[in-house]
């Protein structure tokens, strides 16, 4: 099973260098899934064309909003309503807002604070799960399509989606660990607002990562494949 993982966002040097890209991220996230990854360098205009062999594709976070409207964002969320319902998707962050406001959502700056740190989540099915998160935007309409809301967080009521069994998506970063998320904040602490610096430091500590959603990612491929 091959799955494209579209790099919408390149990491800091340091971070590079001691854990790779997205992609190497999500393909050590998945590792025991059995998947073969192939990645679409889209922060440099790459996109999948029509007749690749993928089986399906992650949309990956970035350090870019939306709203900056770089050239290569137009293209990808074109590529996203086109795609949509032909092969799976899953989004991540930046991946999240995409494929949302590809189908006719609103994405904005979050309207309390930039939110780092890890986060605890009221899934719909009563459960509390912890995964980082890190991100200044973030849904404030849904498309009108099929889906339902299967997250929420402090702060963040769209957490994350279910997209009628044509694509999931989530606001936070499940494929970040708790070693990457201190070493980001360690990268970025110098210019987060003091809002930001005290969410982050608020939730130091308080929960333990959950990594359960690495299976959902992999459950909803071999599902939808």
């Amino acid at each position: 099973m091959k799955i494209g993982i579209l790099l919408c966002g390149l990491s800091a040097p340091s971070l590079y260098e001691k854990y790779g890209y997205y992609d190497q991220l999500f393909a050590k996230l998945l590792q025991s899934f059995d998947f073969e990854f192939v990645t679409f360098w889209t922060v440099h205009g790459e996109l999948p064309k029509d007749n690749d062999d993928c089986d399906g594709y992650i949309i990956s976070g970035s350090k870019h909003n939306l709203d900056e409207e770089l050239e290569w964002m137009a293209p990808l969320l074109a590529w996203t309503r086109s795609m949509y319902g032909s092969k799976p998707m899953v989004g991540v962050c930046f991946g999240h807002q995409v494929i949302a406001k590809a189908l006719g959502g609103r994405v904005v700056k979050a309207e309390v604070v930039h939110q780092t740190g890890i986060i605890e989540y009221h899934q719909l099915d009563g459960r509390m799960v912890s995964i980082s998160a890190w991100h200044e935007q973030q849904i404030a309409a849904l498309p009108p399509v099929d889906l339902q809301v299967t997250a929420s967080a402090e702060h963040c009521p769209i957490a994350s989606i279910v997209y009628a069994n044509k694509a999931i998506s989530y606001q936070a970063h499940p494929e970040f660990d708790e070693h990457y998320m201190a070493d980001l904040y360690a990268e970025h602490r110098a210019r987060m607002s003091q809002a930001a610096n005290e969410f982050y430091q608020s939730k130091l500590g308080v929960v333990s990562l959950n990594h359960e959603i690495g299976q959902e990612i992999a459950n909803f491929f071999r599902t939808n494949i």
